[in-house]
């Protein structure tokens, strides 16, 4: 059985949220989401609830193991899963 990867352990909207505070941190997005956690004050524009969630399940020594570019990847997978459903969706209710 395949070794479960640390992304594997976030929840669809922890991986969207950590993917934005990502791109919004840049290169000091470890520290600065340390800072956020410690002080409970995260900056504006920010799933906040997402990413404390996260702290409180898998944990900030999995956030830690991670990398940006596979964090971006799962939250284009993320999102793009949520559009498909959004387009059946919506050609069920269009009555398609």
């Amino acid at each position: 059985m395949p070794k479960e990867k640390a992304i594997d352990k976030l929840q669809d909207d922890q991986v969207v949220a950590l993917s934005n505070f990502i791109h919004d941190q840049g290169r000091g997005w470890k520290a600065a989401l340390d800072t956020a956690w410690t002080k409970g004050r995260y900056p504006a524009g920010v799933d906040a609830p997402a990413l404390q969630r996260l702290r409180n399940g898998a944990g900030p020594s999995v956030v830690m193991k991670l990398r940006p570019a596979v964090v971006h990847e799962a939250a284009i997978a993320v999102l793009a899963a949520r559009e498909q459903t959004d387009v059946k969706l919506n050609s069920v209710v269009a009555g398609e």
